[in-house]
């Protein structure tokens, strides 16, 4: 999740742990816990918490995170987001004045899915075309057809399995094979100023949270600008 946060660490350190319900404290570089959190401060007080637990939260019960952020006094955005790539899926939620307004997500076992009031920084791909890549094979040679003919359907397909959609804008040089994530790209770059999935990022201040039993731990070389997916290629 991200969020503008102007408070001392304290107080987000308070935060979660009224969230989680948990005692959760700042961790030396030398040590490691059961349980962890991540924060990042970047550019702009803006803050990243990276924790799987809190987007599933909010992905199921909105009116929960609703309570919480009136609590909390976040009363300007808060962005949950996921971003995975062995599932295929992007999703995120934007949460204005404590009342989430928008909600998109897909994933391989689920269909491009939107709720809420598309927003202006979306309606380029919301309108975009659509196309397949046909995958075929001729002899012992497989081949590609692109298709763009607007009137064509999957549903006049028997054998539709090795068709794959994708989205273009005015030119299938430009395009997606994946709307969601397209789309939470642009939403960084609206609301962060770059594109936090596919580029590499300045980190101000990082800090680890932990909660449960407290261990001295290696220490591992770290670098301070990386990519979300260099990330998460690590985390467990």
């Amino acid at each position: 999740m991200i969020f503008p946060f102007k408070d001392n660490l304290e107080e987000i350190v308070d935060l979660i742990n009224n969230w989680t319900e948990k005692d959760f404290e700042i961790l030396e570089p030398n040590l490691k816990a059961n349980e962890t959190i991540e924060l990042e401060f970047i550019k702009d007080n803006l803050v990243i918490i990276h924790n799987h637990n809190f987007f599933f939260s909010a992905y199921q019960d909105k009116d929960l995170w609703n309570e919480r952020l009136k609590k909390s006094s976040l009363n300007d955005w808060v962005i949950f987001f996921e971003c995975v790539d062995s599932s295929n899926a992007a999703s995120y939620l934007i949460f204005k004045n404590n009342i989430e307004i928008r909600r998109v997500t897909e994933c391989e076992d689920q269909a491009f899915y939107q709720d809420g009031e598309p927003q202006d920084f979306e309606k380029e791909w919301l309108n975009a075309s659509v196309g397949y890549e046909y995958e075929y094979q001729e002899g012992d040679e497989w081949k590609e057809e692109i298709i763009t003919d607007p009137k064509f359907s999957l549903d006049d397909i028997e054998e539709w399995e090795n068709y794959y959609k994708f989205y273009y804008v005015g030119s299938i040089d430009y395009s997606t094979n994946h709307l969601a994530r397209q789309l939470l790209s642009d939403l960084s770059n609206k609301y962060l100023g770059f594109d936090l999935i596919n580029d590499f990022y300045d980190i101000e201040n990082k800090i680890t949270l932990g909660y449960g039993e407290i261990a001295e731990n290696q220490l591992i070389p770290n670098t301070q600008k990386k990519s979300f997916f260099q990330k998460i290629l690590f985390w467990k």
